[in-house]
């Protein structure tokens, strides 16, 4: 016989499992990949250097970003002088500086290239998204993502994108 403390207890059990359940199961609001949107990034000294819009690259897996806004006065105008190839002296406004980034299926974060338009080099970089999709931590690797060269978070920005 199940006493009233104990129907009580099942009742509050169930209810908090179908609330985690749709909250699982719920899609974001940001998207289905939790990485898409415009990202703020900072500098070195916790300025705001650039807003980042990373999209899904049409009908593929993988995703990619842009810078789309260069926040400091001294960058307007700017052009990636390391870069080479296409993007050789090309402005660093509108370039494609995240490519390629694909969701591992055995881990939660994506994986693919980060440019650093500032030496025009190019690394391999693994995001991972914090639990509330509001964080990206960035990983900046070479051989491995294990031992990182350089991290950041990057936080979703409250900018929205600009036209044009």
């Amino acid at each position: 016989m199940i006493k009233h403390t104990d129907s009580v207890k099942a009742g509050l059990y169930c209810a908090f499992t179908s609330a985690v359940f749709s909250a699982l199961m719920a899609p974001s609001s940001y998207g289905a990949s939790g990485i898409d949107g415009l990202w703020d990034i900072l500098d070195d000294t916790g300025t705001l250097d650039t807003t980042l819009h990373i999209y899904q690259r049409g009908d593929t897996h993988q995703f990619e970003g842009k810078a789309v806004i260069l926040h400091r006065p001294q960058d307007q105008g700017a052009i990636c002088s390391g870069c080479s190839g296409e993007r050789y002296n090309q402005p660093i406004k509108g370039m494609i500086v995240l490519e390629n980034m694909e969701k591992s299926p055995k881990r939660n974060a994506w994986y693919g290239r980060v440019l650093d338009p500032e030496s025009g080099k190019t690394y391999s970089a693994r995001l991972v998204s914090t639990n509330d999709n509001n964080a990206l931590e960035l990983c900046v690797y070479i051989a491995t993502d294990r031992f990182c060269l350089s991290r950041q978070t990057w936080t979703r920005s409250k900018f929205t994108l600009p036209e044009g």
